[in-house]
């Protein structure tokens, strides 16, 4: 976990530490195929 200077926090893959993890508002994780670069949780 890292906060980001706009207050967001990152969550990095373990597994794959290039990748990062999607988060929904519920807490639950998004699928690959559901995510895109800079998509915020609606």
């Amino acid at each position: 976990e890292r906060l980001e200077c706009n207050n967001y926090n990152t969550y990095r893959s373990k597994k794959y530490p290039e990748m990062y993890v999607a988060l929904q508002r519920s807490g639950q994780y998004k699928t690959g195929t559901k995510t895109g670069p800079g998509q915020k949780a609606i």
